[in-house]
């Protein structure tokens, strides 16, 4: 007891002292100890996951943020409230349109072999009246040359409708007369209306503005209200943790402390803004315990109904703090049409470019010719210079459309791995402000560097994404901005924290489930999970998610029956 009240009386002297000392932006890593020996790679395995930050004044005072659990009760973990007319609307909606596209190829197909007979009869047809202008029978000859006369007319209409059909397709418009499309788009905004889904239909319309019509009012009934997620998470280190980080203290840096992040309250927002899962989340509480319900959009609550397997939750977690902005002369000099890109890698999943979350270390650099930007510190507290830089460099990536994402332990391997590739190959910068190339050369030195990339793709943190067809807008992103604080000014500053929250349905208790680590390190983004269920063989052909889910309940598809996650980790003021 007299210890956790010394421990406390630690941590209320630091947020009493807000002016003279907070967290910095930009997240580090403890230091490699030297004469660390093969033994201690559990050690140094385990405290690899923590994301540190430094202190503005004291380096060897560092800020812990404790990674965040969902608390598992005896009826489950998280609870779904589901919008289910609109989820069957919506799925039964783009069942039609799916249907309406694979008649489209069906069409055309048909088209096209109609044209490969009608040219064959023609040919055919020819060669007959070339046998009867052989014998010289007139009346003979006058069959076949009405024949050739009629397979001619007929021929041609066939390839006028299928040049018309390739041409309709490479402007966009569909090849389907209205009278074949109709029965699809008919059904389909059946579907909607009847989920309460108004669609803006304005009568005779070409069949393809009212396909337009169709998908776009899915597409925003999609983004719509789907129902409610619940869940109650909160902030602990495990057993191993905590062993580890005590044992790197008393063995290799006792002068090292490392406190737990101040916060004056939580707040909660959704991941990845494009195809969002989550309209919003709410919550209110501590470290010890956080109620949080998420307002999930028709996509989300869809991806959900499918009862799919490990799913990291999309959500993310704003601590607020006070500080202290000192007065500061900087500069801010950006310049990304040079190739910023190459920095961030195309192989980690189909369609995107994945940059690391750590946005401090890609302005660090004294050079703008390769992309990116450059900071100037002229005068006045650094420090306070940095964390102004970093609010103007997020604008700047908001801009840029680029969005913070979780990505999964198995995403992370590959981008880490990616990673390392590129600075053999001296495609990439070594120096990272995580004295990674420290770390990396220990690991080495032992022969496991597998080890590295393990801990590092298990430890909580977001990466920053956007489609590689974006990324041209980075080209357009160059400018100079001058910060200028004249006056000392206090103010409540954000720090986003990865939960690293993960899901699993359980099929005993009807509900959702706590991950173990062995799920959690399996675990897919939530459109993943979805889409890996909905393309089960439980699944096959099967459109609605909420039918899908029952079938993959009745088929035992679900990754879970009744095993219960551990639930030992503890919060700490001081370690």
């Amino acid at each position: 007891m007299v210890k956790q009240i010394i421990y406390c009386l630690l941590f209320l002297s630091i947020l009493a002292s807000p002016l003279l000392s907070f967290p910095t932006q930009h997240m580090t890593k403890l230091p490699v100890p030297e004469e660390a020996s093969a033994s201690d790679l559990q050690i140094l395995k385990e405290i690899l996951k923590l994301e540190l930050r430094t202190d503005s004044q004291d380096k060897k005072l560092l800020y812990y943020a404790p990674p965040f659990h969902i608390r598992e009760f005896e009826e489950g973990a998280g609870s779904l409230l589901m919008n289910i007319e609109s989820i069957e609307g919506v799925a039964k909606a783009k069942n039609q349109v799916q249907e309406r596209e694979a008649y489209a190829k069906e069409y055309f197909i048909q088209l096209q072999k109609d044209e490969e007979q009608k040219k064959e009869d023609l040919s055919e047809t020819r060669r007959e009246l070339a046998k009867a202008l052989a014998t010289g029978n007139e009346r003979i000859i006058a069959i076949w040359e009405d024949a050739v006369e009629m397979d001619t007319r007929r021929y041609n209409k066939s390839f006028k409708d299928l040049e018309a059909a390739n041409q309709a397709i490479s402007a966009g418009r569909t090849i389907l007369p209205l009278g074949l499309a109709s029965p699809f788009d008919n059904l389909a905004m059946f579907e909607l209306a009847r989920a309460g889904i108004r669609i803006d239909y304005p009568g005779k319309v070409k069949p393809e503005n009212l396909h337009k019509t169709i998908d776009e009012t899915i597409i925003k009934a999609s983004s719509g209200h789907g129902g409610f997620l619940s869940f109650n998470a909160y902030a602990g280190f495990s057993e191993e943790q905590l062993e580890a980080l005590q044992l790197y203290r008393n063995k290799f840096h006792s002068d090292y402390r490392i406190v737990l992040l101040p916060a004056e309250k939580l707040s909660f927002f959704p991941l990845s803004k494009e195809q969002s899962m989550f309209k919003e989340v709410n919550g209110s509480g501590d470290y010890l315990g956080s109620t949080v319900v998420a307002d999930t959009t028709v996509r989300g609550s869809s991806a959900m109904a499918a009862h799919p397997g490990a799913l990291i939750v999309p959500v993310g977690i704003n601590v607020t703090y006070n500080r202290q902005v000192l007065p500061v002369e900087a500069e801010l000099d950006c310049d990304f049409s040079s190739g910023f890109y190459a920095e961030g890698r195309a192989d980690v999943k189909d369609g995107w470019q994945v940059y690391d979350n750590d946005i401090y270390n890609n302005i660090k650099t004294g050079s703008i010719a390769n992309g990116a930007c450059n900071f100037k510190h002229i005068s006045g507290d650094k420090d306070s210079a940095e964390v102004e830089v970093l609010k103007n460099l997020e604008k700047v990536y908001e801009k840029m459309r680029l969005q913070r994402i979780e990505l999964s332990t198995m995403e992370k391997e590959r981008y880490w791995a990616g990673v390392l590739e590129d600075i053999d190959n001296n495609r990439r910068k070594g120096g990272d402000g995580y004295s990674f190339q420290e770390w990396r050369r220990k690991f080495n030195g032992w022969n496991h560097e597998w080890v590295l990339v393990k801990a590092l793709s298990e430890s909580p943190g977001y990466h920053w994404y956007t489609n590689i067809q974006d990324v041209e807008n980075f080209s357009s992103i160059k400018f100079n901005k001058r910060i200028s604080i004249g006056d000392a000014v206090s103010e409540k500053a954000n720090l986003p924290l990865a939960p690293n929250l993960c899901l699993v349905y359980d099929t005993s208790k009807q509900s959702f489930a706590r991950c173990t680590e062995v799920e959690k390190s399996e675990a897919n983004r939530l459109e993943d999970a979805a889409q890996a269920a909905m393309e089960s063989s439980a699944c096959e052909g099967e459109m609605n998610p909420i039918t899908c889910g029952k079938k993959r309940d009745e088929a035992a598809s679900v990754a879970r029956k009744g095993t219960h996650g551990k639930q030992t980790e503890k919060v700490v003021n001081e370690i």
